[in-house]
């Protein structure tokens, strides 16, 4: 079944280290309460992120309600996303979100788990709407199933002053808190043909 598939290894990474000591102060210094998870898989590192939240006391006290929010650019993908997070509970655990953007609007933590395969530019585009979207102090955690990476650690050191990195036989793992705004954003949009038989569709 689905809601039984094992996180891909890029997710798993980062559910096994997770910052949970600062996502807690995070947390605990803001009035945002919005997590999100930009997911090549099934998105169960929201999951864990709604865990550490929702389980630590000094938080509960606020009685603050987290939003969890996983975010899909692929329909499918979402649809399999949300069956294995929510399964058929009446109660959406995890909100699932497919558009075209990451949702416009403040959060608290974004996780980002990349495949090693995955494509750079596209990998680009998320990290720096990650950044958009974190309010002042934010934190961005971000993985890769690559234990060699230079990329995501290169475009994790542009974003943020001060880049923690956990490093492992499998791949690694890299956090950081915004400070500022990006002093410069790329333009990620592009126009591209394709055939539909005898059609040329411009994208």
């Amino acid at each position: 079944m689905t809601a039984d598939l094992m996180p891909l290894p890029a997710e798993q990474l980062l559910i096994d280290h997770l910052p949970t000591e600062l996502i807690v102060e995070v947390a605990a210094d803001s009035d945002c309460a919005t997590t999100c998870v930009i997911s090549p898989g099934r998105g169960q590192s929201a999951i864990a992120l709604s865990d550490v939240l929702g389980n630590h006391e000094s938080l509960a006290q606020r009685k603050i309600v987290h939003r969890s929010l996983a975010w899909y650019v692929d329909l499918f993908a979402a649809a399999m996303a949300s069956q294995a997070l929510n399964g058929e509970s009446e109660e959406e655990r995890v909100e699932v979100s497919c558009t075209a953007d990451l949702p416009d609007e403040p959060m608290m933590v974004v996780a980002v788990p990349i495949l090693k395969r995955g494509e750079a530019e596209f990998n680009r585009d998320v990290l720096q709407q990650a950044h958009q979207r974190l309010i002042d102090g934010g934190l961005l955690v971000a993985s890769v199933d690559n234990p060699q990476d230079h990329f995501l650690h290169d475009q994790m050191k542009a974003m943020f002053d001060k880049v923690t990195a956990v490093r492992t036989g499998t791949g690694c793992v890299y956090w950081g808190r915004k400070t500022q705004e990006l002093r410069k954003f790329k333009d990620f949009r592009c126009q591209f043909a394709f055939r539909d038989e005898e059609q040329l569709i411009q994208v």
